[in-house]
């Protein structure tokens, strides 16, 4: 199966990763939708994880989802485009002691993965879901809720 997608281009590839670099630090703040605890015990309650799922959390951003599911299950790989965010989630995920976590740079419309490689996915990105299901046959995808 393939799937095409419109590239967007370096130029703005770019220009998405210099912004978010440049919020990097602010994305931990509880002021963050995404990195509220009810909003991650939410997210996380949706998934029914067990201890044998390896999960994909694709525009991961910092991890934080990907950090509040790494105790319940065997693996988390945060995809990701930008190195400062990774960076973050890293430097998090060391401090809370949580070592079932690879930081990936990497574009969701680039998955580097083989089909099947993951039981959940994680994504914000609703248009970014077809490539995802190629790594998730007759898994579980869960959308977080896109935050404006």
């Amino acid at each position: 199966m393939s799937v095409d997608f419109i590239s967007i281009g370096d130029a703005m590839i770019e220009k998405i990763r210099s912004s978010f670099s440049a919020q990097a630090e602010q994305f931990e703040s509880d002021k963050m939708n995404f990195s509220k605890k009810e909003y991650l015990d939410y997210t996380v309650k949706l998934m029914e994880l067990n201890k044998r799922d390896k999960v994909l959390e694709v525009a991961a951003g910092t991890c934080a989802c990907g950090r509040s599911i790494a105790p319940l299950v065997k693996e988390v790989i945060c995809l990701d485009a930008t190195d400062a965010m990774l960076n973050v989630g890293r430097e998090e995920a060391a401090k809370s002691g949580i070592g079932n976590m690879q930081f990936v740079n990497g574009l969701a419309e680039q998955i580097p993965y083989e089909e099947g490689t993951f039981d959940v996915i994680d994504a914000a990105l609703k248009d970014k879901i077809i490539s995802m299901l190629l790594c998730v046959p007759n898994g579980i995808v869960e959308m977080s809720a896109e935050i404006a």
